[in-house]
């Protein structure tokens, strides 16, 4: 599920200790946006995730670093830097392509 997915993945960063930007409050959560999340059934084969960093990172060490840490069914592909106040992942996803195997 959406969730399921998000909690993983924030473990991973978290593990790989990414300088991760929190919320301030009393229960302070790290600053992540995730693409939309998809129907019951379907499976997301690239899925988008905005987060901010406290700091500049080596994006290719962090990739191999999550990578690493996260389950093998889960891989992140690529970690590329968005300048700030760029748009988000709600205003730039606007369509999805779907596959259906219809089976014999």
């Amino acid at each position: 599920s959406h969730r399921e997915l998000m909690t993983t993945l924030q473990r991973g960063l978290r593990r790989a200790s990414f300088p991760l930007t929190y919320s301030k409050g009393y229960n302070p959560r790290p600053k992540l946006s995730f693409s939309p999340p998809l129907g019951v059934g379907v499976a997301g084969l690239q899925e988008y995730i905005d987060l901010e960093l406290d700091q500049d990172i080596n994006t290719e060490e962090y990739l191999h670093s999550l990578n690493r840490l996260l389950p093998p069914s889960i891989r992140a592909n690529s970690l590329t830097a968005v300048p700030a106040g760029a748009k988000g992942l709600g205003k730039l996803i606007n369509c999805g392509h779907y596959l259906i195997d219809i089976g014999e």
